[in-house]
């Protein structure tokens, strides 16, 4: 590991530890709340309920969109919680098993911010190679395969009804375009 001698290798150890390609590069942490932001958060906390129930009804909105689909041609899965468990949605992960990258790509080319996290799988990144205690020398077939399929959409309760159709427009544009050029091959 080099030294840390720069604001990039800052940004990298105060970003959990990715660099500026988003890849996971060395120990890190999450530091991201200063005084300021501490004060503005404990001011956001007192309208939490609020919030919460307005991303809890975005996400049913999202629920609905990928049930209606039922397309074989390209499938998309959202996370489903445990019975009992009404967790507070922070992110809308979806999982496709279509060409998830393209898919990002072309959201991103219509300035909409879908991004994708926790790949490659953490048993694969060359940071753990060199620091975990132990040494993964087979495939984890389920684990590679979920985090090449899984990307994340824009997500909070202040998201407006045109950009939510946006979305949902897009996703439909790139799986039309997409399931055609897959059918062709």
């Amino acid at each position: 590991a080099s030294q840390l001698n720069s604001r990039e290798s800052l940004d990298q150890l105060s970003n959990q530890g990715i660099d500026v390609n988003g890849q996971l590069a060395s120990h890190g942490w999450n530091s991201r709340l200063d005084v300021v932001q501490a004060i503005a958060l404990t001011e956001h906390l007192k309208s939490w309920r609020i919030s919460a129930e307005k991303r809890r009804q975005l996400r049913s909105q999202f629920e609905n969109f990928f049930e209606s689909l039922g397309d074989e041609r390209i499938r998309f899965r959202l996370q489903r919680p445990l019975e009992g468990v009404d967790p507070n949605w922070s992110l809308m992960g979806v999982w496709t098993d279509g060409d998830r990258d393209a898919l990002v790509s072309f959201l991103n080319d219509l300035k909409i911010p879908a991004r994708v996290y926790y790949d490659p799988a953490l048993h694969l990144s060359p940071f753990s190679e060199e620091n975990l205690s132990f040494s993964i020398k087979t495939s984890l077939e389920v684990s590679e395969k979920l985090t090449r399929g899984w990307f994340f959409l824009p997500f909070h309760e202040n998201l407006k009804d045109e950009d939510f159709h946006r979305i949902c427009e897009s996703i439909l544009d790139w799986r039309d375009s997409y399931g055609s050029r897959k059918q062709e091959t």
